[in-house]
């Protein structure tokens, strides 16, 4: 009953929940009576992004996020703990004021910016389907060796679009390496897909997602991530580019957009997309102070970085991955073959290339 339940709570080492539980009029009388010594806030970065209206006076997504402050109130002798892997400056002053920090509080801060990640912009049609046609030739050329990517887009009727383009141009062997992920799919499709991403060898190639896919995810093995349509925000940008290259792998991040994506956009993402510097600076402005970015500066410049600077580059050893060689329409050789076969076991590899033999030129 409603009693053992209190009992099992107030016993309890570790309290969970989310926002709207925890500052409900139930919880709060029972967080008086319990001896709070810490709270969390994992990704606080959300009490900024979900829990303030936007510009366009749109009200907040979840607006408890914001009213989170209030458990310094109810448990007034707790210190408080708050995690992020991606706040900008902008953000953490805000996420302060909500969570009352003293002047005294102590700030560890570890750049969010990922080296082994190499950042690609492509403006693109307005035509969906000619703007993945790559995609397509590579699926057809390469079959179930196609290197594992992931394509975030802006709303599930993006994502059913291109789904839909790519399962009717490949043969329906290929249709189970490429499915879709969003809030309305089934539980079982999503947990086969949560499964494949840390799983290099499985046959899924292509997830086509909304941002559904992401908060708790291990992407450890996920080294090619394509954005179709950029986010509002600059950190809703970084989070979705950093699900790639976990592992500490060369990555690669491709940002797409037609001329109209970036009308609703923040200046800064608009700024990233159409900058003729360096993409990693523009992206990281908003995260790095002076100093921190100074020294980004003087670190990069090479082909391995972004577009812009491998247009600079002089190392004359410009070595492209395979999703940057499908883009730009590079042809593949045996070398170019075996990199992608290698990450695959002998037992696949001879399955896929009898399952597709007439999908590759060889």
């Amino acid at each position: 009953g409603q009693s053992q339940d209190k009992e099992d709570i107030l016993s309890a080492d570790i309290i969970f929940g989310s926002p709207e539980a925890l500052l409900s009029s139930e919880w709060k009388d029972k967080l008086n009576d319990l001896n709070i010594t810490v709270i969390v806030i994992d990704e606080f970065h959300l009490i900024a992004t979900w829990g303030q209206n936007d510009k366009d006076s749109k009200l907040a997504f979840r607006r408890w996020f914001g009213e989170i402050g209030e458990l310094r109130t109810i448990c007034p002798g707790a210190c408080v703990l708050a995690l992020s892997a991606t706040c900008t400056q902008k953000a953490k002053k805000r996420v302060m004021k909500v969570v009352t920090f003293k002047a005294d509080h102590v700030s560890i801060f570890i750049s969010p910016d990922k080296r082994n990640i190499k950042y690609i912009v492509k403006r693109v049609t307005n035509n969906t389907e000619m703007s993945m046609t790559w995609v397509v030739d590579g699926l057809l050329e390469l079959g179930k060796l196609f290197p594992k990517i992931l394509i975030y887009c802006k709303s599930i009727s993006v994502v059913a679009n291109i789904f839909d383009y790519i399962t009717d141009e490949v043969s329906e062997k290929l249709h189970s390496c490429v499915p879709m992920y969003h809030s309305e799919t089934e539980d079982a499709i999503k947990e086969t897909i949560l499964t494949s991403i840390s799983d290099p060898q499985d046959k899924i190639r292509i997830i086509i997602s909304t941002n559904a896919l992401g908060m708790g995810v291990d992407f450890k093995n996920l080294s090619n991530v394509i954005l179709f349509g950029p986010p509002n925000s600059m950190l809703d940008v970084v989070q979705e580019l950093g699900r790639a290259g976990r592992n500490g792998e060369r990555a690669v991040a491709i940002l797409m957009y037609k001329s109209h994506h970036l009308s609703q956009c923040d200046e800064e993402v608009k700024v990233l997309y159409q900058t003729p510097e360096c993409r990693r600076i523009s992206m990281m402005k908003p995260f790095l102070g002076d100093n921190d970015l100074e020294q980004l500066k003087l670190d990069i410049g090479d082909h391995t970085c972004c577009d812009i600077c491998q247009q600079k580059c002089t190392c004359k050893n410009c070595a492209l991955l395979t999703l940057e060689k499908l883009l730009t329409g590079q042809d593949f050789s045996s070398y170019q073959y075996d990199e992608v076969l290698s990450d695959t076991s002998d037992e696949m590899s001879d399955e896929i290339i009898d399952d597709n033999k007439s999908y590759f030129k060889l």
